[in-house]
């Protein structure tokens, strides 16, 4: 009678590119292991490169993910490990390998199963506007204050008008958009008050 594990574990892919920017690691993704070898699954693993398919120069070595599993199969949404997000490079694409183990030691590779775009510098804030001490009494000046973020883009740019320099209190006027038209990564056309 032979007890022996011969067969591989497999990935099933279900995640894809992640759409969205992220600052922080708590997205979940949808990568599902299984073993019909026997041995039941050990564990699965992730590491992270900026090249498609996983190709090195790696930017973080394998981290476990689940470890003891004990099961024929994982279907549950995983996160990626702080270590692994924070290792990735900011302001780009980053390629995540899945590697899982079962337990009669075989393993399955899935190189780049998906990508991780990750941003966590703030936009760049440049003004280039003389103060104004001129009394207005209607809206209208316009104003040089460039607004730059080259990875995610800049969502909104806020203005607020307050009695005191540097409170941002929202005295006289709270937090006030400014149009942004088309500009997603540089905003450098002055803007009106």
């Amino acid at each position: 009678y032979n007890t022996q594990d011969l067969t591989l574990p497999v990935i099933t892919n279900n995640q894809g590119a992640d759409p969205f920017w992220r600052r922080t690691a708590g997205a979940l993704y949808d990568v599902d292991f299984a073993d019909a070898g026997g041995s039941a699954l050990s564990k699965f693993q992730v590491k992270a490169s900026t090249n498609p398919g996983g190709a090195g120069p790696d930017l973080s070595p394998y981290v476990d993910v689940a470890v003891d599993i004990l099961a024929n199969s994982y279907t549950a949404d995983w996160a990626l490990p702080a270590a692994v997000f924070n290792a990735m490079l900011d302001g780009t694409t980053n390629w995540v390998t899945v590697r899982v183990l079962d337990g009669g030691g075989n393993e399955a590779v899935l190189g780049g199963a998906f990508s991780v775009m990750k941003d966590t510098s703030p936009p760049s804030f440049a003004v280039a506007q003389a103060g104004d001490a001129q009394r207005r009494a209607v809206g209208g000046t316009l104003y040089d204050a460039d607004a730059r973020d080259g990875a995610s883009g800049l969502e909104r740019l806020q203005y607020s008008v307050s009695t005191a320099p540097f409170t941002a209190d929202q005295a006289v006027l709270g937090w006030t958009d400014v149009p942004l038209g088309g500009a997603t990564t540089w905003l450098s056309a002055d803007w009106a008050v």
